[in-house]
């Protein structure tokens, strides 16, 4: 039964860094206009979804953790942000890099002090790269 479960996570984790890579990939390609357009009006929405879902995530992990009111107050300041950052249409894929940078980082310190399983920490580091990357792409393209 864990196997089957860790292995949909994996499914799942992978599954949801697909519109970034096709993302990337139209970032790369040359598509018409309004096609380009599309894509990457959905890959804001995409990506302010999964920032909002990561950082209640973070945001659920510390209410069991008082040494961890940092983390509350960051993971609310990260979602303000980036919806502000959307909303005055202000850099907000370069904060999103950024929000996505900070959000693995705070992974790694729940790692440090053993809050989560390194599986799941190589995972959502490898998913970050692959998010990272295709957003990359698509602001240099």
């Amino acid at each position: 039964m864990v196997v089957n479960r860790k292995r949909l996570i994996y499914l799942l984790t992978y599954s949801g860094g697909i519109p970034f890579i096709i993302y990337a990939i139209n970032s790369i390609f040359d598509y018409p206009k309004n096609y380009e357009q599309i894509i990457s009006n959905s890959i804001d929405i995409y990506s302010l979804l999964i920032i909002s879902f990561i950082s209640g995530s973070h945001w659920g992990q510390s209410l069991n953790n008082d040494n961890k009111v940092n983390v509350l107050i960051l993971s609310n300041v990260i979602i303000l942000g980036i919806w502000f950052a959307y909303i005055f249409q202000f850099y907000f894929k370069s904060i999103f890099l950024v929000a996505f940078t900070i959000l693995l980082w705070i992974d790694y310190a729940y790692l440090l002090i053993e809050k989560m399983n390194r599986w799941y920490l190589e995972l959502r580091r490898n998913i970050s790269l692959i998010v990272l990357l295709s957003l990359m792409l698509g602001l240099i393209f």
